[in-house]
């Protein structure tokens, strides 16, 4: 078997520096843009935003064979271009499989990278391994990557979040019945003892799933084995990996039968709102959810309300908060049939269903709608994107943008993201903070049996809402700061519908006004401020805008 040595693995950094110039977006939906392209099998594609309207991807690489997985990535620009080497940079490429990676922002342009990992070590175990990368597509710890845990044992089924001051918080199951938990910053210090935090042990434990708490600590939730069927737990810590919900977590759900595959996203109020995979009504799944608040309180139902119990298998969901202290929910759907339809539900903080009794309908196309992603846009509408069946055996890409109130603003058939001949699949979709977002998928068109990456960015200024007659129509708008996260200047833009005293405020952590941005009468347009937070500390900070009855904030992250 033919591996990168260490010599030309550090040559390939040293050339991976330069700005490599091909691919670049393109609105033709039988061309997008090709972001990887390498005679080889590329899987479990993930993606974060670059801070600078691109974003940075990594995938397991099959180009050492078909059992030798290693870890690559590569950064895209704002324009669509690649930057760094054509092959992509290798994060590892050490002689035994590397898979399953997961990546979040460094705050600094480049990107914290976690994998399982099975290279020898004297008990014969899989382990974590994690690495950083800077913009430039420079490694910045050990080649190969880094231990998150001193102790030889078992570890698998990790999770990783931003700890919202430069550097990352991940979790894992170690020796299977333990969940643990380690603080690393930007120079890959562990922060807390070497072997991680014990989080939760005692019974088997699985799939820990991480959310900050708005704090530089997390809310995890996982699978648990209290009985011979799995329910869901949670537990909260905080920024020193402190465990504040008792020794063994809170019940999220302990109805009968089955519950897994959680989903999870932070809310407004410092907690969380979960959903999974549900079979306490026989052996179907559907689709339940639950909101804890920062106490550890549950908040709706006992054992969770139903996003979806309609007859037929629901799964596959996603969530995102809907910036209203609820969240919006997408699934795969066969209630209609064998094929997989698409539908979504606004589950509203009070945990009652906003868009109907089991959902509305996104998409019934014929062979099948699956794997969705969700985000919601700076316009605080909703991008669904997913793999779709309708042209023939091989899947395309597909999106659709909904409102807060559940009416569809692009064609009703969805919107056509890559109708290329050939496998299109398993999407991803990020907000890139200049009002768009950026879809990236495997693709097959160049070889059926290996996938390439290929991408596409949808402009929110051109697929705007339309009356009529085909006029975009002015609304109040915030849109997210950019750059995020930023040092130390950073630029906001809003747009005004109607002519009044606008306001916006920029908040600390705790709630304390430390700027005022805007304070006069505008007329309809959109406008632009820029902020200089020289003065003040690291953090997480909101800004608030005012108009009228329009009232929105959003959160912004300074980091020096």
């Amino acid at each position: 078997m033919c591996r990168v040595s260490y010599f030309k693995f550090l040559l390939l950094l040293i050339c991976g520096c330069g700005t490599i110039g091909f691919a670049q977006w393109s609105n033709d939906p039988n061309i997008n843009a090709a972001i990887q392209i390498t005679p080889d099998f590329k899987v479990n594609v993930v993606m974060t935003s670059d801070g600078a309207g691109g974003a940075i991807i990594a995938w397991e690489d099959h180009r050492g064979g078909e059992e030798n997985g290693d870890i690559y990535t590569q950064r895209v620009n704002a324009s669509g271009v690649v930057q760094w080497q054509s092959t992509g940079v290798p994060i590892c490429v050490d002689t035994m499989p590397q898979y399953s990676p997961q990546i979040v922002s460094d705050g600094a342009g480049g990107a914290f990278i976690i994998w399982g990992d099975s290279r020898y070590s004297a008990s014969g175990y899989d382990k974590i391994y994690t690495q950083r990368i800077n913009g430039d597509g420079i490694i910045q710890w050990t080649v190969n990557g880094i231990r998150i845990s001193s102790l030889d044992s078992m570890e698998n089924f990790s999770s990783m979040i931003s700890d919202d001051a430069g550097g990352a918080i991940i979790a894992w199951t170690e020796n299977v019945p333990s969940i643990k938990a380690q603080r690393i910053n930007r120079d890959g210090v562990r922060l807390w003892e070497p072997s991680g935090k014990i989080i939760a042990s005692g019974q088997w434990r699985f799939s820990p799933v991480l959310v900050s708490d708005g704090n530089k600590g997390a809310i995890i939730a996982w699978e648990e084995f209290r009985s011979i069927e799995s329910d869901i737990y949670a537990q909260h810590f905080d920024s020193a990996g402190i465990i504040q919900w008792g020794t063994d977590g809170i019940a999220i759900c302990t109805a009968p039968s089955y519950q897994s595959k959680i989903q999870m996203v932070s809310n407004t109020m410092n907690g969380a709102i979960l959903s999974w995979e549900d079979t306490r009504n026989g052996s179907e799944k559907d689709i339940y959810a639950q909101m804890v608040n920062d106490t550890g309180a549950v908040l709706w139902t006992t054992d969770g309300i139903a996003v979806c119990n309609e007859t037929g298998i629901q799964q596959d969901q996603r969530i995102v908060e809907n910036g209203l202290s609820g969240a919006v929910f997408v699934w795969s759907d066969k209630r209609n049939g064998v094929y997989s339809d698409l539908y979504a539900q606004f589950i509203n903080s009070q945990g009652n269903e906003v868009w109907g009794t089991n959902g509305k309908l996104i998409c019934a196309e014929g062979y099948g709608q699956e794997n969705p992603s969700v985000i919601r846009d700076e316009n605080n509408d909703f991008i669904f994107v997913w793999q779709d069946g309708r042209n023939g055996i091989d899947y395309n890409i597909f999106a659709q943008r909904m409102n807060q109130s559940g009416n569809t603003l692009w064609d009703s058939c969805g919107q056509v993201i890559s109708s290329e001949s050939h496998y299109q699949g398993k999407p991803k979709i990020i907000n890139d903070g200049n009002h768009g977002a950026i879809i990236i998928w495997e693709d097959g068109r160049n070889d059926n049996f290996a996938n390439d990456i290929y991408g596409y960015r949808i402009d929110l200024n051109v697929n705007g809402i339309a009356d009529d007659g085909g006029t975009i129509v002015q609304q109040f708008a915030l849109y997210q700061n950019y750059p995020n996260p930023f040092n130390p200047t950073t630029k906001f833009e809003y747009r005004i519908a109607n002519f009044g005293l606008v306001s916006m405020k920029v908040f600390d952590a705790l709630g304390r006004e430390v700027s005022t941005l805007v304070n006069q009468e505008l007329h309809p347009g959109t406008y632009s401020v820029m902020w200089d937070a020289s003065g003040l500390p690291s953090g997480m900070y909101t800004y608030q805008l005012l108009a009228g009855e329009f009232q929105e904030s959003k959160k912004l992250l300074l980091v020096k």
